[in-house]
């Protein structure tokens, strides 16, 4: 007996459950099939479609997850948005099932899906996940959901990589006008991710995924972004924090109270005001683009960090911010003395009274909760220890923005002229010779201390021995794909110092063989 059961809909269209109420579809066109989603049960899936039909099949999957994608390494044409990279690839750490490698899969880089004689459109509605979608056949009147809005008793918004809730409500708004658009109304039929879960809902005994369902999703996100939802701790599967569970007439959602809380930091506006400030500067200043450009990289190197650390939307949100101030005193610094030079005005210092003495940091982010946690994050940043008294947010912060402030230095010295790093000629910095002591401190992996450098060369030796402090794996991970620790030190000829920069190579690859 097989583990498939299969419905016919229409002449055209057929739903298939597996054995772990996993739900797909196969959709007949003039001149192939298109098969959405792919469960993940153990029996072979091909040989039932091959059964349904003589076309060619392709498929699509709604998103990343793992019941969605588990049999997809039958097929030999798959499509998802690669928006779903990271959701994707956490499925092989999950070892389940022998997954069709992420590498043949084809990236859904376009709206509609041919089937010959009619398209089918593809929606984007992250949320759920990243690249979760909804594809609608206009010529029959259905729309395929995945998991974007549920599947009739909640969308589960706790999962790992799931979005915040006002990113999600403004996608859902989107996703809505869009359907409008092509003609979407009350009586299309919406076809979800799992069937059967519409008679497993908390607000009707039999709860139809529809176009209402939809819109009453947004306005229960705008509930829970207002404070106004009656919200109560959900016995769902916990994945980063406490699940929770509300809804508004048909609309349901598991979620966690960050997801919530993230509104507070407005990422748009707040790189709206660093533009805004950043106004007053000379950009043709080549020492001012290089902090503009780097400021952007430490906010990426950070999300990063966060996401692959496993850390809740709220703080990867709070990392990106603070990276987005973390170098705000460099440009006054540069406008002042046209130098990185610390030693006559600490940047840092200079940066956190532009931020809390001036109250500059309302322009960043409207609510002061998170202050403290921002301020001894930007503090920490480039000192060459930790404080030992920081509170658990504050350290975790300090942390995620020393090493990507780290990273990005790496990518800097890979590509920045050495006139406009240290302000002498390259010929100079390539006849200097590397400080005995400098060499011990790469021997005995320690970080260098700026007092310790002699001259330009030994200052680019301690920035490569910053492999020595860095704090998580996902940074040592990056460090390592890059290849920058060679790239750098492969600049450049060193015309007095070869012997030493070859051990201070070896010595640095051996240590990240080491770590990570």
């Amino acid at each position: 007996m097989s583990n498939y059961n299969v419905q016919r809909l229409d002449e055209v269209t057929y739903r298939i459950n597996d054995s772990l109420h996993d739900t797909m579809y196969l959709v007949l066109g003039s001149d192939k099939a298109l098969l959405i989603d792919c469960g993940m049960d153990q029996e072979p899936l091909r040989p039932l479609i091959e059964s349904l039909t003589s076309l060619p099949v392709e498929v699509i999957f709604t998103h990343g997850h793992l019941d969605h994608v588990g049999t997809g390494n039958e097929f030999d044409k798959v499509y998802m948005s690669k928006k779903d990279h990271d959701v994707y690839l956490s499925n092989y750490k999950a070892k389940q099932l022998n997954y069709k490698d992420y590498d043949l899969i084809h990236d859904l880089d376009y709206d509609t899906f041919s089937l010959g004689d009619r398209e089918i459109k593809i929606i984007e509605l992250a949320g759920h996940t990243p690249g979760s979608i909804l594809l609608a056949d206009t010529a029959y009147k259905h729309v395929f959901t995945g998991d974007a809005i549920g599947s009739g008793c909640g969308v589960w918004m706790q999962v790992t990589f799931a979005s915040a809730i006002d990113d999600y409500q403004k996608a859902l708004i989107l996703a809505r006008d869009q359907l409008l658009s092509i003609g979407v109304d009350h009586s299309w039929t919406f076809l979800g991710g799992h069937y059967g879960q519409e008679y497993q809902s908390k607000v009707s005994s039999f709860n139809r995924l529809d176009l209402k369902l939809l819109e009453d999703m947004i306005v229960l996100c705008d509930q829970l972004l207002k404070d106004e939802a009656d919200i109560e701790i959900s016995n769902a599967t916990k994945f980063l924090d406490t699940p929770y569970y509300a809804s508004y007439q048909k609309a349901e959602m598991i979620f966690t109270l960050p997801q919530i809380d993230c509104h507070l930091i407005d990422l748009n506006k707040a790189k709206e005001a660093m533009n805004q400030y950043l106004k007053q500067f000379d950009i043709n200043n080549n020492r001012i683009h290089l902090k503009m450009v780097h400021t952007y990289e430490v906010m990426k190197t950070s999300e990063y960090i966060a996401r692959n650390e496993n850390m809740n939307i709220l703080d990867i949100r709070l990392a990106s911010l603070i990276a987005l101030l973390h170098d705000i005193g460099r440009f006054e610094q540069l406008r002042r003395f046209d130098s990185f030079n610390d030693s006559i005005i600490d940047h840092t210092t200079l940066g956190l009274e532009i931020l809390f003495k001036g109250n500059k940091i309302r322009s960043f982010i409207e609510d002061d909760r998170y202050d403290r946690i921002i301020y001894f994050a930007i503090k920490n940043h480039s000192l060459y220890a930790l404080q030992d008294d920081l509170d658990e947010k504050c350290l975790k912060h300090a942390k995620i923005i020393r090493d990507s402030d780290k990273l990005d230095n790496f990518r800097v010295k890979n590509i920045e002229m050495i006139e406009t790093l240290f302000g002498i000629s390259q010929e100079k910095f390539c006849n200097q010779m590397v400080s005995k002591n400098i060499i011990n401190d790469i021997i005995e992996h320690r970080l260098i201390r700026k007092e310790d450098r002699n001259n330009e060369l030994d200052m680019w030796v301690s920035y490569l021995a910053f492999v020595f402090d860095l704090y998580y794996n996902s940074s040592y991970t990056w460090l390592k794909d890059k290849n920058y620790v060679n790239l750098n030190i492969d600049r450049f000829d060193y015309k007095r110092s070869k012997l030493e920069m070859k051990l201070i190579k070896e010595t640095l690859n051996r240590f990240l063989d080491s770590v990570g």
